[in-house]
């Protein structure tokens, strides 16, 4: 079995169908099992934002996303209405930040990161207010 320890987790690879490992996180006692529907990569591109990633069900694993700058009001409204599956109006964007109850994104991840790839909207993710952004690369 392969692993990674970094400052913050410790990443244990499996080696079944179905499972791209286990991350466990020191500091919350918290095991956070991976599927294998996309890449480490981009598990661990979620788990740095915030993302909500424990839960067996779509309703333990709920997350705001905090829109807190448009570059593009289209691609944000079209990216938007895509990955939440139902329409986003201008209107809910017009006073940022624009707090929106995106609910389980856990799916959504590669979408996710190709938003933030495209650079038509800043966001982050289950964020309280004050609360400083977490380290990105962009």
């Amino acid at each position: 079995m392969q692993a990674y320890v970094g400052d913050d987790l410790v990443y244990l690879a499996d080696e079944y169908i179905g499972s791209c490992g286990v991350l466990y996180v020191p500091s919350a006692t918290t095991l956070i099992r991976l599927g294998s529907y996309t890449s480490l990569d981009n598990f661990l591109w979620a788990f740095q934002r915030g993302l909500t990633l424990v839960g067996h069900t779509q309703s333990e694993r709920p997350n705001t996303l905090t829109i807190t700058a448009v570059h593009a009001l289209a691609a944000t409204v079209a990216s938007l209405s895509s990955l939440l599956r139902r329409p986003v109006l201008e209107t809910e964007l017009a006073a940022l930040p624009a707090h929106i109850e995106a609910g389980d994104l856990y799916f959504d991840i590669p979408a996710l990161r190709e938003m933030e790839e495209a650079g038509v909207c800043d966001f982050r993710l289950n964020v309280t207010e004050g609360e400083p952004p977490p380290e990105q690369s962009r």
